[in-house]
């Protein structure tokens, strides 16, 4: 009897550990590492303190976060929710998302973590124009969570975006809503402190808006006029007042039309970003002289297409990334433009990861 324990014991055992190495094997992934970059024109040395990062499936729930920089290709194990489309900025502080996993209006400072999320079920399953307001204290780990109700927003407005900015020492919430054709902004200052926010101001601009940036010091809206013409309304987070800059028509028969699908700015230059049949076209402002002084373009397809825009500016440089898609396929393209010399230094098309689109980071060390 006591041979028969051990026989069954034996196989039991046996039987266990055949399965544990079944499931392993199921989990596992083919997955090509050997990733690199086809550069067509000028050298990843060009990348210098900037990374490229995207994610990798490696197993069953198991994925990896691929880092390319000048140095080479860098793999580090992360967290990753397939299903809600969130990494570890949300995995990690679920104490602040709870309720609301894709709340993406976040702002990370010094001491604190700030999310902001206009109630998704407004107006057809909630008629609460309420703001959800979750602060994290990263030294105690504390989290404040209050809710602020919007008064300026109704059942027949229609919420176009929402987004945070840090100016000026402060964070603004700012919220888009269409309205009677036009739309309409409201800017709400974060009480970081009671967590709540405080209305600041109010305008209207032309519908074709929905651009918005913003710097150390204020809040730029471009907002294109019946003319097709360009016009920045300049929100000064100091003097809580509106100027107004027009935006020179520019030359380019290919723009008569044409409306920028992004922009971006620093202290020297304005960059409009348009789509054209076969890509983008970037247009470069001078920001003191309100001068066009250069435009470049770099053509990846030859019919419909959407693209992605990641775009980053630091100093003289112009770093791009495109997440193109057409009806037949995906790909991705980095490219580095130097602002001052008027040329590129890198151009490449990156591995087809399709988990995620391809971000720009900064490396610090």
């Amino acid at each position: 009897m006591k041979m028969n324990r051990l026989l069954i014991t034996g196989i039991l055992c046996a039987a266990t550990i055949g399965g544990y190495a079944w499931i392993s094997k199921s989990n596992e992934i083919k997955v090509d590492k050997n990733l690199t970059i086809k550069v067509t024109e000028g050298s990843l040395d060009a990348l210098d303190h900037m990374e490229i990062e995207n994610l990798l499936k490696v197993g069953t729930n198991r994925f990896e976060k691929v880092v390319f920089s000048a140095n080479g290709v860098l793999y580090e194990p992360t967290k990753y929710d397939e299903l809600r489309g969130v990494g570890e900025d949300v995995l990690e502080n679920l104490d602040v998302f709870r309720n609301h996993p894709y709340g993406r209006s976040l702002i990370t400072t010094d001491n604190q973590l700030v999310m902001v999320k206009f109630n998704e079920k407004f107006p057809y399953a909630s008629n609460e124009s309420s703001v959800a307001v979750h602060i994290k204290n990263l030294q105690t780990g504390q989290v404040q969570k209050e809710e602020s109700m919007i008064s300026e927003i109704n059942a027949s407005n229609y919420i176009v975006n929402e987004t945070l900015h840090e100016v000026a020492g402060a964070i603004y919430y700012v919220l888009c809503i269409h309205h009677e054709g036009k739309e309409k902004y409201f800017i709400y200052q974060v009480d970081t402190k009671k967590a709540q926010l405080n209305f600041v101001f109010d305008m209207e601009l032309a519908y074709q808006t929905a651009l918005l940036k913003s710097d150390q010091e204020n809040l730029y809206f471009l907002e294109q006029l019946e003319d097709n013409t360009l016009n920045f309304k300049i929100w000064n987070a100091h003097t809580k007042t509106i100027t107004e800059q027009e935006i020179p028509v520019n030359p380019d028969d290919q723009l008569t039309s044409a409306y920028p699908i992004d922009f971006i700015l620093n202290e020297k230059y304005t960059i409009f970003a348009y789509s054209l049949a076969q890509g983008l076209k970037y247009c470069i402002l001078d920001r003191n002289s309100l001068q066009w002084i250069d435009s470049f373009e770099w053509s990846h397809v030859d019919e419909n297409f959407g693209v992605g825009l990641e775009w980053t500016m630091q100093k003289d440089q112009l770093y791009i990334l495109e997440n193109v898609h057409t009806s037949n396929e995906r790909a991705s393209f980095v490219s580095i433009y130097d602002l001052k010399g008027k040329k590129f230094l890198l151009k490449a098309q990156l591995p087809n990861l399709t988990l995620t689109s391809y971000q720009w980071a900064r490396n610090e060390e």
